[in-house]
């Protein structure tokens, strides 16, 4: 196992790490702001008789809806609940789509073609719909009942996370099922927690940054909620932005294939959260530390998240971890020169 040691926050590539976001805080303090729409959306939805929940995105913004897919999925007797990419929805609809569903769909710009389609698709067919994305006009929402916006261009993920956390919590009340008083403790004391959480793995991130390298593969390894975060940072930031071979695996899948490829030529990098579904993860890492060269576990419990109540950690783990994905794409991007924004095909050429 690699050892990870502090560094410092340039590298000798010619790019300067970007610095953390300064709207970050603001984004989400905005997107708590939001609780009141959420509560209408879900007491609308609820009293219209919806007994369907889907969310529809495509890459990172399919991504930011697996942990309150799988949050929901965990807590709700009463509503039927599916994540499923965009392109896909079309062509193989739920035969259950009709004016029983509320799709909640997502896209950053609210312009991803797929997406949209998706939207009108499911409308045309009586579903409700609501859009998640950077403001309230886009061609997603003009094809939406309701618009749950979080107004930045780079704080983008931890803030889809936040807004779908709280439509979750509200369509959870309003179906009757229990949630802990202390749950929008949680949620409030994630905007500064979360910018502790950047500024205290900096230097570990920087140095894991500096380790992997495009020669080898790198295989981001998760589990439940966290497969969001593994999504994201293997094929949105390495795929994508960094032009690096990658792929995300589930934990409970690691041992039927996916382990004989733990070789000194690829690298491992394990998100470990503090849901039910972490000690599918441990089994991973202890198998890696017995028998990996470049592994690198990213583990929630090393972050304060202060003011998070202790028994809810597990709860919103994923979103710290999320952010940390995000902030390692960051480092790579200075350890390599290569710019986040460097594109070979994506906005160039037809697809």
């Amino acid at each position: 196992m690699e050892c990870v040691v502090p560094s410092e926050k340039t590298t000798n590539a010619g790019l300067p790490l970007r610095p953390i976001e300064p709207d970050f805080v603001p984004t989400l303090r905005g997107v708590l702001e939001k609780r009141a729409l959420a509560e209408r959306i879900a007491g609308d939805a609820i009293g219209q008789g919806v007994t369907d929940i889907v969310f529809v995105g495509c890459g990172g913004s399919y991504s930011s809806s697996i942990h309150a897919a799988t949050f929901l999925e965990a807590r709700s007797t009463k509503l039927t609940i599916r994540n499923i990419n965009a392109a896909e929805f079309q062509a193989l609809p739920p035969a259950r789509l009709g004016p029983k569903m509320l799709v909640v769909a997502s896209s950053h710009s609210g312009g991803t073609p797929e997406t949209v389609a998706a939207a009108k698709f499911a409308r045309e067919r009586g579903a409700r719909l609501v859009a998640v994305s950077r403001d309230d006009d886009n061609p997603l929402v003009g094809a939406s009942h309701y618009s749950l916006s979080y107004g930045s261009e780079r704080t983008v993920t931890s803030a889809k996370q936040m807004l779908l956390a709280q439509l979750s919590h509200a369509l959870l009340e309003e179906t009757g099922e229990r949630l802990d008083p202390a749950t929008r403790a949680a949620l409030e004391a994630l905007p500064t927690a979360l910018l502790e959480a950047q500024e205290q793995a900096d230097p570990r991130l920087a140095e894991i940054a500096r380790r992997l390298t495009a020669e080898r593969p790198t295989y981001v390894v998760s589990s439940g909620p966290t497969m969001g975060a593994a999504f994201s940072l293997s094929l949105c930031y390495f795929m994508e932005m960094q032009w690096m071979n990658a792929s995300n695996i589930d934990a409970g899948d690691y041992l039927h294939g996916p382990f004989e490829m733990l070789t000194e030529n690829a690298s491992l990098i394990v998100f470990q959260g503090e849901d039910a579904t972490r000690p599918l993860t441990e089994r991973v890492v202890k198998f890696a530390e017995r028998h990996g060269t470049h592994v690198f576990v990213i583990d929630s419990r090393d972050l304060p998240l202060t003011g998070v109540p202790e028994h809810l950690r597990g709860d919103v783990s994923a979103v710290a971890l999320g952010v940390l994905g995000t902030r390692l794409a960051d480092h790579r991007e200075a350890a390599t020169g290569h710019s986040l924004d460097e594109r070979r095909y994506m906005h160039k050429v037809e697809y």
